[in-house]
């Protein structure tokens, strides 16, 4: 029997080398040069859900917040978009550096964006323009949570994307003030 080799890539932990049971699909670790800095310095997660009323299906996400973080200590807060599922499934890979953010007090949110990523076969410009709407809409509904929470400085927001994540950060950047920074890159 086989084992098939490969990086395991997480937005929270350091890439490690791992081998893949093909027949049990059991995953076993084959070296982890930082394995001890995952343990140390591992941000604190939580899954906001926007619930039904978000403004598209499944809307929400992953906050991340750096290691040891006190309440009522107001962070900058940065959004990345992708993935973000309740568990640690699901990432943005490694485009956007979650662990060094949170080292540096900076909060991120893995907003789940990819449901609200329809577009129109038929060129239905309203449709194409609410892919980029609702996910700003969910941003908003975030910082106004983690505002009242007193978990972000809401003078502080930026937002990353990369792919169609480019696309909202380019509309957010163009359609909101609240907003401070932003970052954008394409993929191949």
């Amino acid at each position: 029997a086989g084992r098939i080799v490969l990086v395991e890539i997480t937005p929270i932990m350091p890439d490690r080398l791992v081998a893949i049971d093909p027949e049990t699909g059991a995953m076993m670790p084959l070296h982890e040069p930082n394995k001890a800095f995952a343990a140390l310095r591992a941000p604190s997660l939580r899954y906001i859900d926007l619930g039904e009323a978000g403004p598209y299906p499944e809307s929400g996400g992953r906050l991340f917040l750096p290691h040891g973080y006190r309440r009522g200590t107001r962070l900058p807060l940065v959004f990345t978009s992708y993935g973000a599922f309740p568990n640690f499934d699901g990432g943005a890979g490694d485009e956007l550096p979650i662990i060094p953010l949170t080292e540096h007090g900076i909060a991120v949110f893995h907003l789940r964006a990819v449901n609200a990523n329809v577009v129109s076969a038929e060129g239905d410009v309203s449709l194409d323009v609410r892919r980029l709407r609702r996910p700003l809409a969910a941003m908003q509904r975030v910082i106004d949570q983690l505002d009242a929470e007193g978990i972000i400085d809401r003078s502080r927001v930026g937002v990353q994307g990369l792919s169609y994540g480019s696309e909202i950060a380019g509309y957010v950047w163009w359609a909101s003030r609240d907003f401070r920074a932003v970052s954008m890159c394409g993929s191949q």
